[in-house]
């Protein structure tokens, strides 16, 4: 039993910090680095970041992939160093 309790408490740690909640975890990252260029005001690109539908209708190009990050152009320039 003593072998099982740290395999499961691993497992659930890991099946929440996999959980990505919008409010939260995204929001703050947008309005921090983002809004001032892609919010109500001004949309270079065409894009706006302050909803999420419009997030998801993109700009003048697709920024995201639902369901796949590694190929979602926003995850890339989000952690990037380039300003």
């Amino acid at each position: 039993m003593r072998v099982l309790l740290p395999g499961a408490l691993l497992l659930s740690y890991t099946s929440r910090a996999a959980e990505v909640d919008y409010e939260r975890d995204i929001k703050a990252i947008f309005k921090a680095r983002c809004i001032s260029c892609h919010g109500s005001v001004k949309q270079k690109g065409g894009l706006r970041l302050d909803a999420g539908a419009l997030i998801v209708k993109g700009g003048k190009h697709s920024v995201i992939v639902p369901g796949d990050s590694r190929n979602s152009p926003l995850v890339e320039r989000l952690l990037s160093n380039d300003g």
